[in-house]
């Protein structure tokens, strides 16, 4: 008696539910359910920390870090500040001009009244800290380029002393470049020096004592050597009025003290135009006998861009020191140039950056060494200094006998093959006038500053090399060569004409996923994946492998499933869920993987050699689906219980088929149910069908009316029977009492008895008038 009320109410829906096909078949819509959002998350703005800004006509030309105070100094025109370096609040300021000056007055002042004196501006030309001396020293452009030097051990800048040496250039405009570097001028005694490169001036007639390069003692100022041996170097009489020299960089390396400078091709009239050279002396030798210069170019397609910027030593991270063919930490020398307008000195506004080792540039100084001593070349080349060697000719080849170090014979020359590098990254339009560089992990970077305002954020090495952002901090002004990056490799203090700028070296922050924190190309940058959120790898907590902080530099991707297996099942099955995950990262003893399906309790995970195996959720546990769906999605992440927090993530589907109450729906749903013909029901097993030689698993085989090619018609008050034709037509089984036949006219619902003919055709009593 049950199975027959069953099958018999089985077959009124059925009839019912095709009728309501047909009749709404032309009003089948299709809707997309995917949304894509997107998001900004850097717009391009700067977060300027701090600022200190000059408020007066002055301008800034030097930054200097004192590292045992953590303060800076900066230099300015008539001014010197003392500099809180978190906040850039002003701590002490020291009034170095205007002064009474004249450009006869020598070093001491001007002792003769008949000497018209006015009040000069002092140009901040020398801003050094000196860590061994714990002193400053600075130096101006007024009283012949004399110097100061201030005690910091004491207060500044109440403990200071003067001092009587023309040192710097005397106006506002000629270069001055001074560093701090080793000398050995003693076979038993090493010491630091400052090692100074001064700009011609003819502004007075104390100029002529000025030498281009020398070595001072960092106590007095005075020449390091000067007895029989003198430390310096003169360019001669005849020529510093017009072949001056402009000194744009300096630093130490190995044996050498090298400075970079651009002066004429040629100190005759006979050839035009302007070069960068490179000049270098021993730090043993207290006689610049070793003075060597030697052209660096640096080409764009084939065009010299033969005037240097600013350039800057380094050590070569992992990935630059692979891509030059060096070792690890080998020093480069990293240099932006511009080529000149036409003959002049004056840059275009087109840049260069141009990357030299150290060792290929000691390699072109001793092939041009040994081109004068071997014969190859007969002259030195280098008339324009002073105190030539020989006559300036080479020596006669084999006349020296064996050289054991270049440093310990007579030089002096002017090497005729260039050191060449071709551009690593050209900059069109846009006037590069500083570079400052950084390592972070295996990179290596440069933040480039523009004679507009901007900061190039480049980095140097590897398969993502190149600008990664440009940020603007000072609109309109020129970038100092000072700018300079905290000891922690943490800020970044930008030095213009106007400001002093600190600005984050990174704003890792911003970057809400993983991949936009890899897209950045920001070195600093990575994705600290138990964490889920973009860091510096510092912040990324127990960081004790690469898959746990990703960044352009581990060449891996953002951590995710590659496969979550099933990755739906039955709202009332139990399942074990394998997932596959790429790059998941090593726990520490003792901490677990957890998966989370939505709401529910985490679950404990063990780990595979793919990823991770959980169970599903008890099904009590399971969140409810909603009467008009016949599925819920949940979030299925998987969480660490090192930091409780879900790093990956994705959907998760838990399905009910019985919500489903036609065979053509049952069929059409992803969850690959099944119909049960004789119990008129949607299931995903086809065991919990009782009849299982009737079982529907495609919509081809599900019951359906045959299509018509016209209308069925009724007439108005006329009983007459309705003849059906159904493919697929079930077989009526034992106890069944046959089919009924729901109608509905006009809102008018009535049940029929039916009858099989053929078995294919099913035929509705005649309805009532």
């Amino acid at each position: 008696m049950n199975t027959s009320s069953t099958i018999t109410k089985m077959y009124i829906l059925f009839i019912s539910t095709l009728c309501n096909v047909f009749l709404f078949v032309s009003r089948t819509s299709c809707t997309n359910d995917s949304e894509k959002s997107t998001n900004t998350f850097y717009d391009g703005v700067p977060k300027i920390l701090a600022e200190f800004v000059l408020d007066d006509n002055t301008y800034f030309t030097h930054l200097t870090y004192d590292k045992k105070r953590n303060l800076l100094y900066a230099g300015a025109t008539n001014r010197i500040f003392q500099l809180d370096m978190d906040n850039i609040k002003l701590i002490h300021e020291v009034k170095t001009g205007p002064k009474l000056d004249s450009p006869q007055c020598h070093t001491g002042g001007c002792s003769q009244d008949d000497i018209e004196t006015y009040e000069a501006n002092n140009h901040n030309k020398i801003l050094i800290y000196n860590d061994v001396g714990d002193t400053l020293i600075a130096c101006g452009s007024v009283y012949q380029g004399a110097c100061q030097i201030y005690y910091l051990n004491g207060r500044f800048p109440d403990s200071s002393k003067y001092i009587e040496v023309a040192l710097a250039a005397n106006d506002e405009f000629s270069s001055t470049y001074a560093f701090i570097g080793p000398s050995k001028y003693q076979a038993w005694k090493k010491e630091d020096i400052l090692y100074v490169g001064t700009t011609f001036t003819n502004v007075g007639d104390y100029r002529h004592d000025v030498p281009a390069i020398s070595s001072r003692k960092l106590d007095d100022l005075d020449y390091a050597e000067f007895s029989i041996q003198q430390s310096n170097i003169n360019i001669d009489v005849k020529y510093r009025d017009h072949f001056l020299v402009n000194y744009m960089y300096g630093f130490n390396s190995s044996e050498y003290a090298y400075f970079v400078v651009v002066q004429k091709k040629s100190h005759l009239a006979d050839e035009a135009g302007f070069v960068t050279r490179l000049a270098r002396i021993c730090v043993n030798d207290p006689n610049y006998d070793s003075y060597t210069e030697v052209t660096i170019s640096c080409l764009v397609d084939g065009e010299d861009y033969n005037i240097v910027r600013d350039a800057k030593i380094t050590q070569a991270g992992t990935k630059l020191s692979q891509d030059l063919g060096l070792k690890k930490d080998d020093f480069v020398l990293v240099a932006v140039f511009s080529p000149s307008k036409e003959i002049t000195n004056e840059p275009q506004n087109n840049s260069a950056m141009c990357i030299y080792s150290l060792i290929e540039i000691e390699e072109i100084f001793n092939e041009n060494i040994h081109s004068c001593f071997n014969g190859s070349i007969k002259d030195r080349n280098l008339g324009y200094i002073s105190g030539t060697i020989n006559d300036g000719k080479c020596p006669n080849v084999g006349s020296i006998g064996n050289i054991f170090s270049f440093c310990q014979v007579g030089l002096k020359i002017s090497g005729v093959t260039p050191i060449v590098s071709r551009s690593l990254f050209v900059f069109q339009n846009e006037s590069v006038t500083s570079v400052t560089t950084a390592n972070t992990g295996p990179h290596t970077l440069a933040f480039l500053g523009t004679n507009d305002g901007w900061i190039k954020k480049v980095l140097l090495s590897g398969s993502a090399a190149g600008e990664y952002e440009k940020i603007e901090v000072d609109p309109g002004t020129k970038i100092l060569t000072d700018t300079m990056i905290a000891p922690r490799n943490d800020f970044l203090y930008v030095l213009s004409t106007k400001k002093i700028i600190k600005i984050s070296i990174e704003h890792c922050s911003t970057f809400l996923n993983c991949s936009s924190c890899l897209e950045s190309r920001d070195p600093f940058c990575g994705w600290c994946s138990l964490e889920k959120r973009c860091t510096v790898r510092s912040a990324c907590q127990k960081d004790t492998s690469t898959s746990r902080w990703l960044s352009i530099s581990t060449g891996q991707q953002c951590i995710d499933f590659e496969n979550v297996s099933p990755d739906n099942i039955p709202i009332n099955q139990m399942a074990t869920v394998n997932l596959i995950i790429r790059t998941l990262p090593e726990l520490p003893y003792n901490a677990k993987y957890k998966c989370v399906f939505g709401n529910s309790t985490p679950i404990d995970a063990n780990v595979t050699n793919e990823g991770l195996i959980c169970r599903t959720p008890p099904i009590s546990k399971r969140p409810s689906i909603s009467v008009s769906s016949d599925h819920i999605l949940v979030p299925l992440s998987v969480r660490s219980s090192e930091t409780n927090k879900d790093f990956v993530s994705r959907n998760f589907a838990f399905y009910d088929c019985s919500r489903h109450e036609t065979c053509v729906n049952c069929l059409r749903s992803r969850w690959g149910c099944n119909w049960c013909v004789y119990d008129n029901k949607c299931v995903y097993k086809t065991s919990s069908c009782r009849n299982s030689g009737n079982i529907s698993n495609s919509e081809s085989m599900c019951p359906h009316f045959k299509k018509k090619s016209r209308t069925i018609l009724l007439p108005n008050k006329v009983p007459k029977e309705i003849k059906l034709e159904i493919e697929n037509l079930p077989r009526p089984q034992s106890a069944h009492t046959g089919f009924l036949c729901t109608v509905n006219i006009e809102g008018a619902h009535m049940v029929l008895p039916a009858r099989v003919e053929s078995n294919k055709y099913v035929v509705c009593e005649k309805t009532p008038k």
